[in-house]
């Protein structure tokens, strides 16, 4: 993998579902979304959620039933309240560390990381699994990643 870097200046990752093996436990946040609001969900809700989901979030939730009176906020913070308490769960993917350290080894390689998640939620997880110091960047709460590249 070295060999393939070394030309490289800058390295972004993505957090949810690439470094983080979560997509199960975000899943299940928005199982806990829809069942606090009382709203009934998609029966094949991981399949909508990995075909629909955006960092325009809120949407997802409209479009499924979940009124439009529910804030961004009042969700996040539903959110934040099942991943403060299950969040300890997820794993990191496997070899993310050795990548991290590879890329780090390289010098002049740059990491950042460009994610939608809850600011808090993220820095916490990256220091829980020892791995905030790779990065010279971390952005959160990014709900447009183009914009943000």
């Amino acid at each position: 993998m070295e060999r393939h870097l070394k030309d490289c200046h800058l390295g972004i990752f993505d957090w949810n579902g690439t470094l983080q093996d979560d997509v199960w436990l975000i899943v299940e946040s928005v199982r806990f979304i829809f069942k606090h609001f009382k709203t009934s969900m998609p029966s094949d809700l991981e399949q909508c959620y990995r075909e629909e989901i955006t960092a325009n979030f809120k949407e997802f939730y409209y479009r499924h039933g979940i009124p439009r009176s529910v804030t961004p906020e009042e969700m996040i913070t539903k959110r934040k309240e099942f991943l403060t308490k299950h969040g300890q769960s997820a794993n990191l993917r496997n070899d993310t560390k050795k990548t991290l350290a590879i890329c780090r080894g390289l010098g002049a390689l740059q990491l950042g990381m460009v994610s939608a998640e809850i600011t808090s939620v993220l820095k916490s997880t990256l220091a829980r699994f020892d791995i905030l110091g790779y990065f010279d960047k971390v952005w959160a709460d990014v709900r447009n990643k183009h914009d943000a590249l």
